[in-house]
């Protein structure tokens, strides 16, 4: 839940500040792989600076834990032009982000922070 919020925080502040060069952004690279049974792949980089690549793979095919495991990362610039990679992964045991970039969450937060974050 704590993650969600996170990452729902970073999207509207990575909206917020908007690179004006991002509108004029391209795409230089597309790859898209998808067997159409689980498993596939996709990057693209962008003239931006933007990169983004994962991967599924699909896991116990056919038995009762199915399930597709996704690796995968992206990178941006940063407003003072920083390039910053987010790596992540997801599976039975959800999405988490690997990356250094993010400060990990307290196991607990106090109820008076939660109740802010919630209205």
């Amino acid at each position: 839940m704590y993650q969600v919020i996170l990452i729902l925080t970073l999207l509207v502040i990575s909206i917020a500040d908007t690179n004006p060069l991002d509108k004029e952004a391209n795409i230089e690279e597309y790859k898209n792989d998808n067997d159409g049974l689980g498993n596939y792949f996709f990057r693209f980089v962008t003239s931006n600076g933007i990169t983004r690549e994962e991967t599924g793979r699909l896991i116990n095919s056919g038995q009762p834990d199915e399930h597709v495991a996704v690796d995968g990362f992206y990178t941006y610039k940063d407003a003072d032009g920083v390039l910053h990679t987010v790596t992540y992964k997801a599976d039975t045991n959800g999405y988490v982000i690997l990356s250094p970039l993010l400060t990990p969450i307290p196991a607990a937060l106090p109820e008076s922070l939660v109740a802010s974050l919630l209205g």
